[in-house]
């Protein structure tokens, strides 16, 4: 009975090669700006290595790309290339997905991309999301991710705002606008517990309203008020009032 062995992997300039040609522009058609970012990604990341590994791309092995190295080079990116998170980011992605295609191709290999493949992302402060009034109220927002975003408000609710303002004239600044009883901003819960005392209210006047679950989460994705959205990041995050 002859003896199956199994086809040699490719070697890893092949391997580079193939990304490019077959999985990038054949298989994903990606564009040739996208296939330019990764190439210049790819490129960084070799001459990072060929450096630190003592040889030239051509002789190196997966297995040479170890955890170690990866975690080297976006500090080398920032601190000797001073690239921006979000380029550092950009790069290391684009190496991520070279190292989850060639562990497709090189099965020898899957523990070393594995354990490459868990050096995290680096997070960073988004910008804010503006909107196109120039000068109107707004509610700032700082949410998941680290997002900041800028809303505009109805002028109902900037009313409303200005007229609790007037009541309560410290919870100016950085202070928040809807406060617990100890002066700090709503946990989820002081949240939660608030809607539950306005809707048992409304229910006087609207009883459908108490077979109904209505939740912070329901409120934000199912109206479109800016103000109530507003309310609700509370919870999570600092919330703050231009008027």
């Amino acid at each position: 009975m002859r003896k199956v062995t199994a086809p040699k992997p490719p070697s890893f300039p092949a391997l580079v090669q193939q990304f490019f040609t077959e999985y990038l522009v054949a298989q994903r058609a990606v564009s040739p700006r996208t296939v330019a970012c990764y190439r210049d990604a790819l490129m960084l990341f070799l001459d990072f290595a060929s450096d630190k590994l003592g040889k030239a791309p051509t002789a190196m092995r997966l297995a040479d790309i170890q955890p170690d190295l990866i975690l080297a080079f976006p500090d080398h990116l920032e601190h000797d290339r001073k690239n921006a998170v979000r380029s550092r980011n950009l790069r290391l992605t684009a190496l991520r997905a070279f190292l989850k295609f060639a562990g497709r191709r090189d099965v020898a290999s899957l523990h070393d991309i594995e354990r490459a493949l868990a050096v995290p992302m680096k997070r960073f402060e988004r910008p804010m999301l503006g909107f196109l009034l120039d000068g109107g109220a707004c509610v700032h927002l700082r949410g998941k991710g680290r997002k900041l975003r800028s809303i505009p408000l109805w002028d109902t609710t900037v009313v409303e705002v200005r007229a609790w303002l007037r009541l309560n004239p410290t919870l100016r600044g950085e202070a928040a606008l809807l406060p617990n009883r100890d002066g700090q901003a709503m946990s989820r819960s002081n949240v939660a517990q608030r809607l539950d005392l306005a809707v048992n209210r409304a229910a006087g006047e609207q009883p459908s309203l108490l077979k109904k679950r209505v939740s912070p989460h329901t409120l934000r994705h199912y109206l479109q008020a800016p103000c109530t959205c507003g309310m609700y990041s509370t919870a999570q995050s600092r919330l703050r009032v231009t008027l």
